[in-house]
């Protein structure tokens, strides 16, 4: 990955608008895949010679995605904007090999930031669609327990055709819960259902007459 000193890394979240984490990212995608100087021609080879000779240090120079970076033997030295007049008609001042590789370099990175975006959103979806299901099926497992047992129904943990459902008895004794097992069994699609007594923090089962958690306790042992 190229170097960047603390000048060119300013310049290039100033003027490329990039974030800190993200500079050297950037730079090295525009050191590998940018446009060379000798891929140049005409006016832009000739500005990009200007350059050059004021600062002959700059050995190596890329143009990529309307900004001209500015390298020396492998670091960042500065970013420049590209005029417009190149920038627009970039095409025009590009031997056609040298623009065909970076366009389809560009592209690609397009499409995967595309599917990158729609599997983000998708996950996204399918997170959520998760959770309103499970919060539907506690409503439906709460109610059908409230009418048959004295316990606490805590949460449900769905995976696939999976389903976990946790509990703390409100006496003293743990109720012959084969009811719930049947009727989730029964009128869901689920095909594996397991009844989870909640343990506290030292992992002892939880009975809520004499086991009143703390807010703390609450949240861990209910984010099962």
């Amino acid at each position: 990955m190229p170097r960047l000193t603390r000048h060119g890394e300013k310049r290039l979240n100033e003027r490329v608008g990039t974030h800190r984490t993200d500079s050297g990212k950037i730079a090295k995608r525009a050191y590998k895949h940018g446009i060379h100087h000798s891929e140049t021609t005409g006016e832009l080879k000739s500005w990009l010679s200007g350059k050059y000779f004021l600062r002959r240090t700059a050995t190596q120079m890329r143009i990529f995605q309307g900004f001209l970076y500015v390298f020396a033997e492998g670091t960042l030295i500065t970013v420049y904007p590209l005029p417009e007049r190149f920038a627009d008609n970039l095409e025009y001042y590009v031997e056609p090999a040298a623009y065909e590789a970076y366009s389809e370099y560009l592209y690609q990175r397009e499409i995967e930031k595309e599917s990158a975006a729609t599997v983000k959103k998708d996950k996204i979806f399918q997170q959520r669609k998760t959770e309103f299901h499970n919060r539907v099926m506690l409503e439906d497992i709460r109610q059908f327990a409230a009418e048959r047992y004295d316990v606490d129904i805590t949460s449900v943990i769905t995976e696939g055709k999976k389903i976990t459902i946790c509990y703390i008895p409100r006496g003293s004794s743990i109720p012959d819960m084969t009811e719930i097992w049947w009727h989730v069994r029964m009128d869901t699609y689920y095909t594996s259902v397991r009844l989870k007594h909640v343990r506290d923090l030292n992992g002892k089962p939880m009975y809520r007459y004499r086991n009143i958690p703390s807010k703390d306790e609450y949240e861990c042992v209910y984010s099962c």
